[in-house]
């Protein structure tokens, strides 16, 4: 007998993914879709990219202003600092010419030369102080040694006036190794202090531009609202939509006065690099180095028979001098300052040939004249109207950055509200589309 066939069973049909309502992921991507095919789908990521474009402009707009109000700000501190640094190294080297100066004399120094040495070397000591606190550690290091340096600097001064009071020669010597340990030692590291300084201050005018770059982010929101208005008439029929219209005029309004405003404090910073800052640090080096000519001018004298040798640094120093002055040249407040140093060298000139001829004490009593268009008088009158120019500079520069940070501040806080405020206008444009759906 034969055993019957097993049952044929047949397998079940594949489901359909298209009709599928199971919550896998093919599901929830298709009614994603369809949901995305029909109006209201369409308007919803309308509004939504509307929106973001807004906001979009509102962030960058606002770290644009941000970061140029910071760059703006961090510029005038190194100004600042470049400024303090060259006037720090001016007082010094007053102070050593006016301790040269006063050296010629014998015995006892005048009283007003004493009383502007021992000015100039307290400013010098708080300004290293001040300089050693605001700035990096190590700047701070570089400055403590300048410090260090000026104690010893200060004391080999104080050894060479006791030995001129008692008119032992050997005080000379004791002049020649502080002049010596300024130029070699406390000069080089300021310089290299005041190269870094312009450096970091240069960067600094450089990073306002930046903020320029980064607005043309915003134009990315502007045209995505655009873009928007035109699909919105197209699939409407209606030519305008007043809530996203309004969003778009608010944006381009805030953008253009925004764009406009960060110019202007670019151009602001630009106009101070190039005129009162680098005026303000160039009389400051002019000041330096016309007075490190009159110190050598008086040791030159100190060191009979040695007039000829160290004449070479002066004439250096002045060239120095007459070639910072003329960057200085644009600024009102240094003219006729050239005019003043000329009349001081011919006057040293004339000095110069005293002494060439052998009226070696001729020479020394029209070197240490502080009579009215005498040598001393002559020198005086630059010094003080070199300084005057840098503190007006100085002021110009503070006062200049100063506004441009603020305008910058302003344009930050202008462009963020704005963007909010058209996020919400073209928002509710489009909501209002999307509830006739409903």
């Amino acid at each position: 007998m034969t055993a019957p066939a097993p049952p044929t069973i047949e397998p079940p049909a594949a489901a359909d993914p298209r009709t599928a309502e199971g919550p896998g992921r093919g599901g929830r991507t298709g009614r994603l879709l369809e949901s995305l095919s029909r109006t209201p789908g369409q308007l919803r990521v309308a509004l939504a990219v509307a929106v973001l474009a807004c906001v979009l402009v509102a962030l960058v707009g606002f770290r644009a202003g941000t970061d140029q109000s910071d760059s703006v700000d961090a510029a005038r501190n190194g100004a600042d600092r470049s400024v303090a640094l060259q006037e720090v190294r001016a007082d010094l080297v007053t102070a050593d010419a006016t301790a040269a100066n006063a050296f010629l004399v014998g015995g006892l120094e005048p009283t007003a030369q004493r009383e502007d040495y021992d000015t100039r070397i307290e400013d010098a000591a708080a300004g290293l102080a001040g300089l050693a606190r605001t700035g990096t550690v190590e700047d701070a290091g570089r400055i403590g040694e300048v410090s260090a340096d000026l104690t010893e600097y200060t004391g080999l001064v104080e050894q060479a006036r006791a030995n001129n009071r008692q008119g032992f020669p050997v005080g000379s010597a004791y002049l020649d190794s502080a002049s010596t340990l300024l130029r070699e030692e406390m000069l080089p590291m300021l310089d290299e202090l005041g190269d870094d300084a312009s450096a970091r201050t240069d960067a600094r005018f450089d990073d306002t531009a930046t903020a320029l770059l980064l607005l043309a982010l915003c134009l990315l929101g502007l045209l995505a609202l655009v873009a928007v208005q035109v699909w919105l008439a197209r699939r409407t029929h209606r030519v305008l939509n007043v809530g996203l219209a309004t969003a778009t005029a608010i944006v381009l309004i805030t953008g253009v006065l925004g764009t406009a405003l960060l110019a202007s404090v670019r151009g602001t910073a630009v106009d101070v690099r190039s005129g009162p800052y680098t005026s303000a640090t160039a009389l400051a080096a002019a000041e330096s180095a016309a007075n490190g000519a009159k110190s050598s001018a008086s040791l030159g004298l100190i060191k009979r028979g040695s007039g000829e040798e160290i004449e070479v640094q002066v004439d250096a120093s002045l060239d120095e001098a007459f070639d910072a002055l003329s960057e200085a040249d644009a600024s009102s407040t240094a003219s006729g300052l050239a005019d003043d140093l000329q009349a001081w060298s011919d006057e040293h000139d004339e000095i110069r040939a005293l002494d060439a001829d052998g009226e070696w004490e001729a020479a020394v009593a029209a070197a240490v004249d502080d009579a009215p268009g005498a040598s001393n008088d002559l020198f005086d009158q630059y010094v003080s109207g070199t300084e005057e120019a840098i503190v007006a500079e100085a002021e110009t520069v503070d006062s200049e950055l100063v506004s441009a940070a603020d305008r910058a501040g302003v344009g930050a806080w202008g462009l963020l509200i704005g963007g909010l405020v058209g996020a919400v206008a073209a928002w509710r444009g489009l909501h209002q589309r999307i509830e006739e759906y409903r």
